[in-house]
């Protein structure tokens, strides 16, 4: 068919169906009406259809005109998802991270954790085969390990596995009787070496062991066996002339009748009583008149050195005179420091017969802030008057 030569289009911007179309074909134009449309060319897929599924994209190649000129199915690859968090609802974690065992609380998030609670998370018994006992108590758990509860056996070990078995002959040591029979069967004396005491009788008291020879008995454990030293929280109260308090080792002398305080001055004479311990049980001032000196002899006057040049704060010393004769605990004593120096204000005396040798006399530094001083050629006087 030759070419046909199509002139006269219509010059609206928009044809119709109604407008007319002059075809030349030869010499003479023919006039005809012709419906006017447009076709596209087929693309180049690999048919027509619908494209994109719940698990695959459609892929399209679009040239410059914006056709599609290739179209096809990808499946979807989850590899290639690299943003947001798939929600537990979509199939996913819902969890940017997970580190540990993973547990699921319906629709929320999945959640993480290094361990495993047993109260909480885990149900159920676990079996034997899987490290459990298979039992839910103690004492099933100890029979299912066990493997038996069968009467007069024990578990013993046979060199490859611990089974339940009879104590067997060779598990006790050589004895000197059968060792099938009952303890009230057993004569003889089990020796130490064999695990038993080597004694017949055990008087009540404390064990001692000596080697392979037979236990003793003591009632108390003898001062030679104790060693080290006994810690003060040990250490009962002591009660008596030295008291202490439960757990210390601070020691106190126990009060006697004697109440406090200095005896004998320039117009009384301290009287004492001194029991066999040495402690004054009872102290009394009395009082030096002229009558009671009148009635007396010749006074009897000792010296000696005092020896000592200071005396601490709330202080005393006893000084002695020794190697006398013919003395009464009932003689008044009055004592004196001789010394160049002024006696110190502080000092305090008192004396008394001890027996008829010797005049025991006490020294008192009263003072709580000052060291009471003496010369170092002072001398102690004491007169005796009987």
């Amino acid at each position: 068919m030759p070419d046909v030569k199509i002139s006269a289009l219509p010059t609206a911007s928009t044809v119709e169906d109604t407008d007319f179309v002059v075809i030349n074909q030869g010499a003479t134009p023919v006039t005809k009406k012709l419906p006017v449309g447009t076709l596209l060319p087929n693309a180049n897929v690999s048919g027509a259809g619908s494209y994109g599924t719940n698990s695959q994209v459609a892929s399209v190649t679009v040239n410059a005109k914006g056709v599609i000129t290739n179209v096809s199915n990808v499946a979807i690859n989850a590899s290639n998802i690299s943003a947001g968090t798939l929600p537990v609802a979509r199939g996913g974690t819902g969890a940017a991270t997970l580190t540990g065992f993973v547990k699921a609380s319906g629709t929320n998030a999945m959640t993480a954790s290094a361990t495993v609670a047993l109260g909480s998370e885990v149900s159920g018994t676990l079996p034997v085969p899987n490290g459990g006992t298979g039992a839910t108590t103690q004492q099933a758990a100890l029979n299912a390990i066990a493997g038996a509860t069968t009467n007069a056996q024990y578990l013993r070990g046979n060199g490859t596995n611990v089974t339940m078995s009879p104590i067997q002959a060779s598990d006790v040591p050589t004895l000197n009787q059968n060792t099938t029979g009952t303890a009230s069967n057993v004569t003889g004396t089990v020796a130490v070496a064999n695990g038993g005491t080597g004694a017949t009788t055990l008087a009540s008291g404390y064990l001692k062991g000596n080697g392979t020879a037979a236990v003793t008995t003591s009632a108390t454990v003898p001062a030679a066996d104790v060693t080290g030293v006994l810690a003060a929280s040990n250490i009962p109260a002591l009660t008596g002339d030295v008291t202490t308090t439960a757990g210390s080792t601070a020691t106190t002398l126990a009060n006697t009748a004697v109440t406090a305080g200095a005896y004998g001055s320039s117009s009384q004479s301290g009287t004492f009583t001194v029991d066999a311990k040495g402690r004054l049980t009872a102290a009394s001032n009395t009082t030096i008149t002229p009558a009671a000196i009148g009635a007396m002899l010749t006074p009897l006057k000792f010296s000696k050195s005092l020896s000592i040049t200071s005396l601490n704060q709330i202080t005393s010393v006893i000084v002695s005179f020794t190697g006398l004769s013919g003395l009464s605990k009932t003689f008044p004593v009055i004592v004196n420091i001789n010394q160049t120096s002024s006696i110190p204000s502080s000092l305090r005396f008192s004396a008394y017969v001890q027996n008829s040798t010797t005049i025991f006399v006490r020294l008192t530094n009263e003072s709580s802030t000052n060291v009471a001083t003496f010369d170092s050629d002072a001398t102690l006087e004491a007169t005796v008057f009987r």
